[in-house]
């Protein structure tokens, strides 16, 4: 599932899920950036970054695992902080 949508996300938040990874290369990094950031194609992406676009699509499907496990990461703490208000 895709949890980040390409142009709409904010580059802190895309440094947060790298920082759960272990995806360290400058440019797959940019292609990320240009990707979910700017907008760009991932193809697209993957050209002006100088990275094979079999691993920048690599890179994107790790983010959006990361971004689901934070996703479900916050739903359990929604419930638990429903569950425990005192009435």
């Amino acid at each position: 599932m895709n949890y980040l949508l390409q142009g709409m996300e904010s580059p802190d938040k895309i440094r947060c899920l790298l920082a759960l990874t272990k995806i360290n290369s400058e440019n797959k990094i940019d292609g990320l950036m240009l990707h979910f950031v700017h907008g760009n194609g991932a193809s697209s992406a993957a050209a002006l970054s100088g990275v094979p676009q079999q691993k920048l699509a690599e890179s994107i499907k790790a983010l959006n695992i990361e971004a689901g496990y934070c996703e479900s990461f916050y739903e359990i703490k929604q419930r638990e902080l429903n569950t425990s208000k005192v009435v």
